[in-house]
């Protein structure tokens, strides 16, 4: 030791906090609680998602739509519908069975359809009316298409449908109109109390309901026995072809089209070939604000483009050749690429 440094003093050794820990371990304890956060997040997240998703099978909905409160009905109800739609859209035909009514489910269905509307009459809440809705629009599913039908022309026939709330009686039109290809030998629909009930909607005040009922008259009603009743129903769908609502004046023209020996059709047909015509590359029609075209428009375009093809190949109506040349025109050279595809889609189905 030098002596001239003099004595040392001793060291002193820090002692560390223990409640403070190293930065090392303090990352650590970080990562580790953020990890569980995200965790714990995760796990509620998906906790709603399964509860409001995929989880619900047919018989938990049909439960459901019987049990527990009118909003939880309606929910239920609603839910159901939604995923019987988005299936029949999607062309998902093994979910679309597993989610259709069986018959026991049909029938129990349409007896609930009928005691709730039978408590709505004079008294048709907003949310009564999405309930019973749902309810024929599931019900335009079942498996046993006869018997919906039956349950839909007991309800048209009661003298109290007139009275009956506007979308109600739309749903109801639509649901008959869903059926109809499945009905086999039962269509067209010949029991002429509901030939009339549809008929007297015509002349409804509501432009949805005009609409729906010459839609289903197109598709349910043929030629019957009674020449006077198929005179006057041709007469009203003639008479909507002047409606003051576009969609009005479409359906009728699809409805006398349908028919097929009906020329009446063909100026209304001509009518949205131009409308078709007029749609620019981005969907829209030059100096016409608001007007753009829609998955529900262009399925009306292509409706009256399979229809113009229709006329032309029966060949009996004068005025068919220049619709038809319309059509070609369409097909050739409109620049919104869905539109050329509906034409020439429908030219192929002519030749």
């Amino acid at each position: 030791m030098d002596k001239s440094q003099g004595p040392r003093l001793p060291r002193v050794a820090k002692k560390s906090d223990p409640s403070l820990g190293s930065p090392q371990k303090t990352f650590k304890s970080l990562l580790w609680l953020g990890g569980l956060l995200a965790f714990v997040f995760l796990l509620i997240f998906w906790g709603i998602g399964w509860m409001a998703g995929d989880s619900s099978n047919v018989q938990e909905l049909y439960a459901r739509v019987q049990d527990g409160t009118r909003q939880s009905q309606r929910i239920a109800a609603l839910s159901w519908n939604q995923k019987l739609q988005e299936a029949s859209y999607r062309s998902q035909d093994d979910t679309l069975l597993s989610f259709s009514p069986d018959i026991s489910q049909t029938e129990r269905l349409s007896a609930i359809l009928k005691e709730r509307i039978e408590k709505m009459y004079g008294s048709f809440s907003e949310e009564d009316q999405l309930y019973v809705s749902a309810v024929v629009q599931i019900l335009s599913f079942s498996r046993v298409p006869t018997l919906s039908e039956l349950s839909f022309s007991d309800l048209i026939k009661d003298t109290r449908f007139k009275d009956m709330a506007p979308q109600i009686k739309i749903h109801i039109f639509l649901a008959l109109s869903r059926l109809s290809p499945r009905l086999g030998p039962e269509i067209p629909m010949l029991d002429p109390e509901v030939s009339e009930k549809i008929l007297a909607e015509f002349n409804s005040s509501d432009s949805g309901v005009r609409k729906a009922a010459v839609y289903a008259a197109g598709l349910l009603l043929g030629p019957t026995d009674s020449e006077t009743q198929d005179s006057r129903l041709r007469a009203g769908m003639r008479a909507l072809l002047s409606d003051s609502a576009e969609d009005v004046r479409w359906n009728a023209a699809f409805a006398l089209g349908r028919w097929a020996d009906d020329d009446h059709a063909l100026s209304s047909l001509s009518d949205i070939l131009d409308l078709a015509a007029s749609f620019d590359r981005s969907g829209h029609i030059s100096g016409i604000e608001g007007r753009v075209l829609t998955e529900s428009l262009l399925q009306t375009f292509a409706q009256a483009f399979s229809m113009a093809a229709r006329f032309h190949r029966s060949g009996r109506f004068g005025g068919v050749l220049e619709l038809h040349q319309k059509l070609s025109v369409i097909a050739r050279e409109h620049p919104h690429l869905k539109i050329r595809q509906a034409a020439l889609a429908a030219l192929e189905s002519d030749s």
